[in-house]
């Protein structure tokens, strides 16, 4: 006869038996399924956010480092040379970096152009000198990319005019790129020249402020942006501030931007001659030191890979920070649900192999008269260890089957109760930056869903029927290995 055959009409005689390793089955692939469907989404979850966090890279200056030096040395030395730009570029050379840029930064002011108004940061105002009016205080922002990484990676948008060309961007032309709101208040168009002042203040001798130096920077006008990119969907103040600091920014060379910044820097330290009296850094480098060089690279995949590469190279106290990295601090209810998913997993397969493999060796000595007669007449012990399986595993398939569904279930339920928001305010905040996505912990509750792909179903009857054929061969070939008349015996 036929093997499967055998098997098919063993299960079906056996209604009794066949029915407790169904509900058996049954009851421990629920716990694998739901284990499994929480695994799964888990990881699901980590890509879509580290997708939407996207694939950049800065530089910094790593403060718990500092920190940590500053408790083992009292007397450490804070004069920090920045990265220059010849190392930037070495480091923006790597294969896996698709673009890079940095921003060197200066303050201008103006006695007639207004700024927009804001109820978050960016804006800065202070009188001038006699009292007489009030000046309103831009961020000049360098930018060593063309085409502006913000508009790249779809921080602001492009809305008139154009953007920078390399020849402005090498020979520091005096042109500027400003946002719409900023262009509606002052009634301003692509085209028109403005003219902002870089001032050095200082105290008299009285103590009141003065203006100590000063000179006049005119810049053209060639393209204007709207900062839209960052949305609040709960109308939250905190991204409004952020979009304030947007609709005041003024994007230009870092060529200028280094001009102006050297020439305040300059001021303050002939004004202020003890500040700068242990400086054994230079004027450059101490500009350099605030600067944040940003890679977007290929793929979100080579965010590990370039860390690791660039780490090592890095002068001591810099650090690769990435955007993925504002996941671990948004994550935390996925990351407990994974954790306790990995565990129950590892729990419930080890648990179903012993189970099972303890119900087939009561069930096999039932039937050791049967196998001692199949092995009598000649039959092969890898046949009959064969038709075993197929036995149990006719009605694993059917167990295994209907906990698949009842397992998702019971792994959405799960999540539903566990994936609850952090208690602690702070956990949970946005991650705002230039380049990063606004993200938050909700983003990311929003983002898990439990359900059933094409991969999770193969992946669960590769596992659920690789376990049942394990449990189910040991005790097999232990019975089988003896010989026919001992099992008969």
């Amino acid at each position: 006869m036929n093997h499967f055959k055998r098997a098919w009409l063993s299960v079906v005689r056996r209604k009794g038996k066949s029915l407790i390793l169904l509900v058996l089955v049954f009851v421990l692939g629920n716990v694998i399924a739901g284990a499994f469907s929480i695994q799964q989404a888990s990881k699901n979850v980590e890509k879509t956010i580290k997708y939407q966090l996207g694939s950049i890279a800065t530089i910094s200056i790593d403060n718990d480092a500092i920190m940590k030096e500053i408790e083992e040395n009292p007397d450490f030395d804070f004069s920090i040379k920045g990265l220059s730009v010849k190392e930037i570029e070495t480091i923006g050379a790597t294969d896996s970096v698709k673009y890079y840029d940095y921003s060197i930064s200066a303050m201008l002011q103006s006695d007639t152009l207004k700024s927009v108004e804001s109820e978050g940061p960016g804006i800065w105002r202070q009188s001038s000198s006699d009292g007489s009016t009030t000046r309103s205080m831009f961020e000049v922002r360098g930018v060593h990319n063309p085409k502006v990484s913000l508009i790249t990676e779809g921080k602001i948008n492009l809305a008139n005019g154009r953007v920078f060309s390399e020849d402005e961007i090498k020979s520091g032309k005096l042109v500027i790129m400003a946002s719409e709101p900023f262009m509606k208040e002052n009634n301003l168009s692509v085209g028109d020249s403005v003219t902002l002042s870089n001032i050095i203040n200082g105290s008299s001798d009285s103590g009141e402020v003065q203006d100590i130096d000063k000179r006049d920077v005119t810049f053209e006008i060639i393209g204007t942006f709207n900062s839209e990119a960052i949305k609040d969907k709960e109308n939250n103040n905190n991204a409004q501030g952020f979009q304030g600091q947007y609709d005041n920014l003024l994007i230009t060379s870092n060529k200028v931007a280094l001009e102006e910044a050297t020439f305040s820097m300059e001021g303050l330290k002939k004004q202020y001659p003890e500040i700068f009296e242990d400086d054994k850094l230079t004027i450059e480098e101490r500009i350099m030191q605030n600067v944040t060089p940003v890679y977007a690279l290929n793929d979100p995949k080579d965010v590990e890979s370039f860390r690791a590469a660039v780490d090592p190279t890095l002068p001591k106290f810099y650090k690769v920070s990435t955007s993925s990295d504002a996941y671990d601090s948004i994550a935390g209810p996925v990351k407990a649900m994974d954790s306790m998913a990995q565990i129950t997993l590892i729990v419930a397969v080890s648990a179903t192999i012993l189970i099972l493999s303890l119900v087939i060796v009561l069930f096999l000595r039932d039937r050791k008269h049967e196998l001692g007669v199949y092995l009598s007449l000649g039959d092969r012990r890898g046949r009959v260890v064969g038709q075993i399986v197929m036995e149990v595993m006719l009605v694993a398939f059917v167990g295994l089957t209907l906990s698949l569904v009842t397992g998702n279930f019971l792994a959405k339920g799960l999540s539903s109760n566990l994936m609850k928001p952090s208690e602690d305010p702070m956990f949970g905040m946005p991650m705002f930056n230039d380049y990063g996505s606004g993200l938050n912990e909700q983003d990311v509750i929003e983002a898990y869903k439990v359900e059933l792909t094409p991969e999770y179903v193969g992946l669960f009857y590769l596992i659920g029927l690789s376990v049942t054929a394990a449990s189910t061969i040991v005790p097999t070939v232990y019975i089988t290995r003896l010989n026919p008349k001992k099992i008969m015996m």
